[in-house]
């Protein structure tokens, strides 16, 4: 809570936490991911960079998978970015900057498309061939739903 920005009264009672003209009310002695990274004010823009680094993985994921799933399969590849995504969603609450949670981040998107890329396909694979749209839609139809 260091660094409060603004002109108003920089002071924490009763629950609320007074950041210039903004009020950050928290229970129990929790706070907000933006309060305990220090992501407002001057650094307000960090939190919408941490989901930028995320698609920018991801982009990587995607275009990176086809010709890694051409070389090692695609069930491999797929084993691969979910064990990315593993590992790095684990490595993240114990983040000791915030560099280190774009680290986390961009991992995390470059394994969740590689492995949602690499499953997609080794499902459509394993399908008959009259049975593919239906299973390209039941797909979609979950990863829309939030699987």
């Amino acid at each position: 809570r260091d660094n409060l920005c603004g002109s108003g009264d920089d002071s924490e009672n009763n629950g609320q936490l007074t950041v210039g003209k903004d009020f950050y009310w928290y229970t129990n002695g929790r706070t907000s991911f933006a309060i305990d990274w220090n992501l407002y004010c001057d650094r307000e823009f960090l939190k919408s960079m941490i989901n930028s680094i995320y698609f920018g993985g991801a982009a990587i994921g995607t275009s990176v998978g086809g010709t890694l799933f051409d070389v090692i399969g695609r069930k491999r590849g797929a084993l691969i970015g979910y064990g990315l995504v593993i590992l790095s969603t684990f490595t993240l609450p114990a983040s000791p900057t915030i560099e280190f949670i774009f680290a986390c981040r961009f991992f995390q998107g470059i394994g969740v498309y590689l492995g949602f890329t690499g499953m997609f396909v080794l499902v459509l694979e394993y399908t008959a061939a009259k049975y593919r749209s239906i299973a390209s839609s039941s797909i979609a139809f979950f990863f829309a739903v939030g699987y």
